[in-house]
């Protein structure tokens, strides 16, 4: 669900007067936000598709990874746990941004000394 990219450039930030010339590194966070939910595996529907020459439970047996229940995390709480761990590694969430079926979150923190 997710796609990271870091960008290392620097910028000089200018509105800091107390810190002039502080370097600042970037982390764009890529969200897909598509409204179209996958359908579901289901070995009944699949089985009926054969016109029942496997029985559900050979599909089910045979394809366990396919089949396997998922416990469904809301999708509030999983970006609530990205953004922690973004945060933990001292990434300051300064914009969000929808361009089409993508929603970037845009992080920065001081650049460190080399």
């Amino acid at each position: 669900m997710t796609n990271e990219q870091k960008n290392s450039n620097s910028e000089q930030d200018n509105t800091n007067y107390g810190e002039p010339n502080i370097k600042w590194e970037y982390k764009i966070l890529n969200i897909n936000v598509e409204t179209t939910i996958p359908p579901k595996s289901d070995p009944v529907k699949d089985s009926e598709k054969l016109n029942g020459y496997l029985s559900p439970d050979f599909i089910k047996k045979q394809f366990p990874t396919q089949y396997k229940e998922i416990k469904e995390v809301h999708p509030a709480n999983q970006l609530q746990k990205i953004l922690n761990m973004i945060g933990e590694e001292g990434w300051e969430l300064v914009e969000s941004e929808r361009i089409g079926k993508f929603l970037f979150f845009i992080f920065k923190r001081k650049k460190k000394k080399k």
